[in-house]
């Protein structure tokens, strides 16, 4: 990526990612570092990761109607937004919407990456 140099602290691991086909880089060729990541893009990393080396995950048997703004999610993470809220990893706002494309807060990512890990252990 034209935005990711060889020098950069997180070089190594944006190269790890991109080839363990977790993340791929932005419709215009770069990779974003400074990008904020979305509930969505989120959803979809750790659906990717939980993946591995399994045939498939089993499928939510959850949909999104429930949050008013169900039709906002991208089609390429409707399965990785349905696997996230069934397993607990994301959930809705108070008044209602999901807000897929909002960016992820620090306390956010804290929360959804110890759920993950937790649920992951007890598989």
């Amino acid at each position: 990526f034209s935005d990711v140099a060889p020098d950069q602290w997180y070089y190594a691991a944006v190269s790890w990612c991109c080839d363990q086909e977790l993340m791929d880089g932005l419709p215009d060729g770069t990779f974003g570092p400074s990008t904020a990541l979305s509930r969505e893009q989120l959803a979809h990393i750790l659906y990717l990761f939980a993946q591995r080396g399994r045939e498939e995950l089993e499928s939510a048997s959850l949909t999104l109607d429930s949050f008013s703004d169900a039709g906002s999610v991208s089609d390429w993470a409707r399965t990785s937004m349905e696997w996230a809220v069934a397993n607990g990893l994301l959930s809705g706002y108070d008044d209602g919407p999901l807000r897929p494309a909002s960016g992820v807060t620090r306390a956010q990512l804290s929360t959804v990456l110890y759920t993950f890990t937790q649920m992951l252990e007890g598989e």
